[in-house]
């Protein structure tokens, strides 16, 4: 097997292997650093980025600027400094911090100009977001002064734009401000309501924030939250070793148990000040939009207190290592205290820190505590927790989990690389994509005699095929290319790419080569092209008001671009935030998903949105390639993406629960995506087949579409087992309107399919046989709620 290191040397010339060189090294930086060590000295020298400056391949130079240390550009300030002024996107976001390692004086020019004569243009939203992130980075002076002149221009944009919502998200996030002035705390409150103004339901978006800001931490806002709404497994008192000793932590329980603590709270708050005096107005201020959810300013009020007993540094030393790790998973997305409680852990037995992960993490599957012990289970190379791990990256468990705990068994190394091909055969797909990495990353001959005696399995499925071929293009080897040579008759991009660079590392030779190697050069600029006129807001080349988009298919991972003519969006500048609600299949699996907006299909909605609005005859009326609306969900109105996404998390956490899959299903119904529909109408009946709910879904979802027969052979079964019938969902979706619906639905196939010969049905005569002719007891608040989610029904369903 080849050497890696040697057989990249002198070949970095070429476009496709320094992609490769820097992915490679990526991954080296992050689990194998000796690796990388020898990588930055023998790849990347003076001499290559020279090349790279002088190719202007801004592709390459921002992977460079983004994975490579800041040392290495030291030589080329002046070419940075010049180029900066001309480069927009997301080469100009990753040039933007090695700014600072040129002349002061210099650099503040070239970021004074910018944001004087630029700042506002259409297309420049990274270069944007850089400069904004530089500031606290910046001397106290020169930082006051470009935030004024930041904050000036960002006035002058239109209220509402969504460029003026996300940099002023930005701007308050990096706001280098320190002053607690209450006149600065009202301003700073006022620009968080503007930025999430047009949300109905946004009280905890603002004081997530807010909570970021003034507290540097949003910890005890979001644990106070999930105590009020009993989703927490943990009080504060349980926490007690992250406060002062005097800190009210009972008293703070104790108000958030209560029904309604909003009252009972601000009387507390009084009691504090000067907080009290600081916090009750920003409070006052958010309330003043509307007069519900007091809970979250309850929750807001406790933090502030709290806050002032936090620690900014706990004591860990002499912390029993069950103890330690129950603090490392106090459920929260940002623990603060982590790198506290790791490095006592460090200080422990390893058998002993990694046996105690073994016993809790099954106890934690549910919650987010599993993702720093994963984390921690890397960090300190606990060998004995591969077990754990490798079920952790299960289908079953979130993505989080999943990621957290992929990177952990990457950092285990050879050991977690063995376990992983040992178990392959036994593994479903989640562990099997996850543990891929683990097997890739390590590299070596193992992962050679692996990638040869799978191929087989892996070339029956072109997804398949794809995570191979990345493994093998990690471990480049003749043996390899002999499996392949074969295959490029197929002309498959993907393929091709492999092929090209597997040859050209290894120096093997292929008379058609030079025929691959331009095949996917014109994909590539093909690539660079539609996004640089995208960037540069060139739209005049498009033929209809359709955009064509990379989009990944969440079944079987392909990246494809398709044509779409809108965009679902919840304002939110993140993958999540974006939805395309036409449906159509995969062009590689053929399924029909929900697709997911890649970074680069982000980028170009932002961009082509922002320019269609700027340049709209009728701003008011905008009707673009942005849809914003919204839908009702748990009898609450939101973005459609904020749902989606929801719904994903929900079943993703709770795979077997029926009622998150009726929600599902139903969802896409109510947007006109059947295919998607009927998959999740099937699901639930897999797991219960007298779920009448998604019998009547399925049913109605074939009849829409044309597929009469097949509507009442769905039926017909159902209604011989009408007393078995089971309802998941009663309190949003009551028995009689499922009986009707069915009723109705059945009376209109036996009409289309002149089935006369059988009688009508009624709903009445569905409701006696079901024996719901007496209306459900009505649930309570505080009685689990009918999902099966094991909350509330008040902070579930309610």
């Amino acid at each position: 097997m080849e050497n890696i290191i040697d057989c990249a040397k002198g070949k970095l010339q070429d476009i496709f292997i320094m992609d490769w060189a820097i992915g490679r090294y990526k991954a080296a930086k992050n689990y194998r650093p000796e690796l990388a060590i020898k990588m930055e000295k023998e790849w990347f020298d003076t001499a290559i980025i020279q090349y790279w400056f002088d190719n202007h391949d801004e592709e390459i130079l921002a992977r460079m600027m983004e994975h490579l240390p800041t040392t290495h550009f030291t030589r080329h300030t002046a070419a940075i400094i010049e180029g900066w002024e001309e480069w927009n996107g997301i080469l100009a976001q990753h040039a933007a911090p090695l700014l600072l390692q040129v002349s002061t004086e210099d650099s503040l020019r070239v970021i004074e100009d910018y944001i004087r004569n630029d700042f506002t243009g259409l297309t420049g939203l990274p270069k944007q977001l850089a400069v904004i992130r530089l500031l606290p980075l910046l001397p106290e002076k020169d930082r006051e002064k470009l935030r004024s002149m930041i904050e000036g221009q960002i006035i002058k944009l239109e209220d509402n734009s969504f460029e003026k919502q996300r940099l002023i998200q930005e701007f308050l996030e990096f706001d280098s401000v320190t002053s607690r002035a209450p006149d600065y705390l009202m301003k700073l409150t006022q620009n968080y309501i503007l930025e999430y103004m047009g949300d109905e339901d946004n009280n905890f978006d603002i004081f997530q924030a807010l909570s970021k800001k003034l507290f540097g931490t949003d910890a005890l806002f979001v644990h106070a939250i999930s105590m009020i709404e009993e989703s927490a497994p943990r009080s504060f008192e349980n926490i007690q070793p992250f406060f002062a000793k005097n800190a009210p932590l009972k008293k703070c329980d104790t108000l958030l148990s209560l029904e309604n603590p909003w009252r009972d709270t601000v009387r507390f708050l009084e009691e504090y000040e000067p907080t009290a005096s600081e916090i009750l107005p920003i409070i006052e201020a958010v309330q003043s939009r509307n007069d519900f959810a007091h809970y979250e300013f309850a929750a807001f009020a406790i933090a502030a207190i709290l806050n002032t007993f936090h620690l900014e540094t706990m004591d860990a030393s002499g912390l029993p290592i069950k103890r330690s790790l129950e603090l490392l998973c106090w459920d929260v997305y940002k623990n603060p205290h982590i790198p506290v409680l790791t490095e006592a852990l460090r200080q422990s037995e390893p058998d002993e820190v990694g046996a105690a992960i073994n016993d809790l993490m099954p106890q934690l599957w549910e919650e987010w505590g599993c993702i720093p012990l994963s984390t921690l289970a890397g960090e300190l190379r606990l060998d004995n927790t591969i077990p754990v791990l490798v079920e952790a990256i299960s289908d079953k468990k979130g993505d989080y989990l999943c990621e957290a705990a992929s990177a952990a068994l990457n950092l285990l190394g050879e050991p977690a690389q063995q376990a992983v091909i040992a178990q392959w055969d036994s593994l479903d797909m989640s562990q099997k994509i996850y543990g891929l990495s683990a097997v890739k990353n390590q590299g070596g001959q193992p992962a050679l005699d692996f990638a040869i005696a799978h191929f087989k399995e892996f070339s029956d499925d072109r997804h398949d095929l794809e995570m191979w071929l990345e493994l093998v293009k990690a471990i480049p080897d003749r043996s390899i290319i002999k499996l392949l040579e074969p295959e490029t008759r197929y002309k498959n991009p993907f393929m091709d790419e492999a092929f090209y660079i597997l040859c050209t590392l290894t120096g093997y030779g292929f008379n058609k080569l030079e025929e691959i190697h331009s095949r996917i050069l014109v994909e590539r600029t093909k690539r660079e092209n539609r996004m640089a006129k995208l960037m540069e807001g060139h739209f005049s080349s498009f033929e209809n008001d359709e955009l064509s988009l990379p989009l990944k298919c969440d079944k079987c991972g392909e990246i494809n671009y398709y044509e779409v003519d809108s965009v679902m969006t919840s304002g939110k500048p993140t993958t999540e935030g974006f939805f395309v609600r036409e449906e159509f299949p995969c062009l590689d699996c053929g399924q029909w998903p929900d697709f997911e907006l890649t970074e680069d299909a982000t980028k170009m909605v932002m961009t082509r949105s922002m320019i269609e609005y700027k340049f709209s005859n009728d701003q008011e009326n905008y009707e673009g390639l942005l849809d914003f609306s919204k839908a009702q969900y748990r009898f609450r109105t939101r973005p459609v993406p904020d749902i989606l996404a929801e719904l994903k998390r929900d079943i993703a956490q709770h795979p077997q629960s029926i009622a998150y899959l009726l929600r599902f299903a139903r969802f896409h119904a109510a947007l006109d995506r059947p295919h998607r529909a009927a998959e999740y109408y099937r699901k639930a009946l897999q797991l219960e087949p007298n779920a009448i709910e998604a019998c009547v879904g399925l049913a109605q979802t074939e009849f829409d579409n044309g597929l009469d027969n097949q509507s009442f052979n769905t039926l017909s079964p159902a209604l011989e087992q009408k007393e078995k019938w089971k309802f998941f969902r009663p309190h949003e979706l009551p028995e009689k309107i499922v009986t009707t619906e069915f009723a109705s639905l059945y009376n209109s196939l036996r009409s289309e399919l002149k089935r006369l010969d059988i009688p009508a049905l009624s709903p009445a005569s569905l409701t006696l046989a079901t024996g719901s002719e007496k209306a459900p007891k009505k649930i309570g608040r505080n009685d689990p709620c009918s999902c099966g989610s094991g909350k509330k029904y008040k902070k579930c369903c309610l």
